[in-house]
């Protein structure tokens, strides 16, 4: 029998146990009826004005008994599935078809082609991470090892278990019992490479210290860092060995608003933490930095408006709003990811270096041009000396904000949203 057979059975058994008072009314009205129809064809067809009565009367208990009827036959039609279940349709964690004893460890065993046999051990945690461990073992060789962490969750109607978010890679398997799951399909996989197998529960879970490749948004708040990996979502604190020292100096020379998080990807594993930083009681050790991507989350959607890559737009200088010198262009400055820079004054060009380092901003100007200017000199000095005061940054969504040593602002930029790069006359 299959699931939506079962579950159209079980639907039809709630609603008649929740209603059995309705059926009651239904069997009672149409005994009535009955009765009447009987004591009519009794009667003599001469009393006219009694059998227009009565027949009014069975009539009114014919239409209560059918629209009565009829509710029941379309709730119970309701129960019935007028199509197949959505294969990613989850369902809540806590309605599954068979309730897991969270966490667990499945294991078991499949063929190789090219080794003995692999071993397989699944764990699965009730915040809808998995782990998953592959042992290759061959003969005269040492075990090959492949891991893996990334999210699971509940579909059709909780009687399936989902492997991985990306369509075209997902792991399906079904759940036989609280002990056993049963491997059902992998998306992408030839149909000979499909292999059915059952894992059954282990006695212990797997403490996993398997390294797997992850990513995460990386966050430092000068004393501790933390790890929203973005498999799960689940907020990790970092522990202080591994590439711990070249995560902060990395997030520390990355220009980033207040507050903002980087995303990373890296190899690393999980532990038990034992400083209480973490409120999972699990720390990230990352033992190596693969890649940063400022200003991404981990959807891969822009954050906002970030330091480099952008054109900023002079708007305020000393607290005093800017208008473009009469016929010339805006001032404006753009920074590179490789530490250069380049602007406008108003008048001339500039070229130069700069450093970022949390939020201590410095800037190193050359100038690339002498070009003297009736009425827009003044202007360009003063914003040519207030880059040259700059020792930190303010950066929030599409304003940034230049100060000095003694926290006043000096500059203030927003983003060019036409990208202009106006030719200076």
């Amino acid at each position: 029998m299959n699931d939506e057979v079962v579950k159209s059975q079980t639907c039809r058994l709630r609603w008649l146990s929740k209603n059995t008072a309705l059926l009651g009314v239904v069997v009672v009205l149409t005994s009535q009826a009955y009765n009447w129809y009987v004591e009519k064809s009794k009667r003599s067809h001469d009393d006219v004005e009694r059998s227009f009565y009565d027949a009014i009367m069975i009539m009114r208990f014919e239409t209560i008994v059918s629209v009565l009827l009829l509710s029941i036959v379309l709730a119970l039609s309701g129960c019935t599935n007028h199509g197949p279940l959505e294969s990613n349709s989850v369902v809540s964690p806590q309605q599954p078809t068979v309730q897991l004893p969270l966490p667990a460890t499945f294991t078991g065993a499949i063929p190789c082609d090219d080794c003995e046999y692999v071993e397989i051990a699944l764990t699965l945690r009730p915040d809808f991470l998995y782990q998953l461990r592959k042992t290759y073992h061959n003969v005269d060789e040492a075990p090959r090892i492949e891991a893996q962490m990334e999210r699971w969750r509940y579909s059709s109607g909780g009687s399936l278990i989902v492997l991985g978010k990306e369509r075209g890679r997902l792991k399906t398997y079904r759940i036989m019992s609280k002990n056993r799951l049963r491997f059902v399909n992998w998306e992408g996989a030839l149909p000979e490479d499909q292999i059915r197998y059952d894992l059954t529960i282990a006695d212990l879970v797997d403490p996993f210290p398997d390294v797997v490749r992850a990513r995460g948004m990386f966050f430092f708040d000068g004393e501790s860092a933390s790890i929203t990996e973005c498999a799960g979502e689940q907020k990790f604190a970092v522990a202080r060995d591994g590439a711990y020292d070249e995560l902060v100096q990395r997030y520390l020379n990355t220009p980033l608003s207040q507050g903002q998080p980087l995303l990373i990807s890296f190899f690393g594993s999980l532990r038990p933490s034992f400083d209480g930083l973490s409120g999972s009681g699990e720390e990230i050790v990352v033992d190596r930095l693969r890649r940063v991507y400022p200003n991404l989350d981990c959807q891969g959607n822009q954050l906002e408006a970030n330091l480099t890559g952008t054109f900023w737009r002079l708007v305020e200088l000393n607290d005093q709003p800017v208008e473009a010198p009469e016929g010339r262009a805006r001032a404006f400055l753009s920074m590179a990811a490789d530490r250069t820079l380049t602007g406008y004054g108003g008048c001339n060009r500039f070229s130069g270096t700069y450093l970022v380092k949390g939020d201590v901003f410095l800037i190193n100007r050359h100038q690339a041009s002498r070009i003297v200017c009736n009425g827009a000199m003044a202007a360009e000095n003063d914003f040519l000396t207030a880059l040259d005061e700059t020792e930190t940054y303010r950066l929030d969504q599409s304003t940034l904000d230049l100060l000095d040593q003694n926290d006043r602002r000096r500059a203030r930029f927003t983003v060019d949203t036409s990208m202009l790069q106006e030719e200076a006359q």
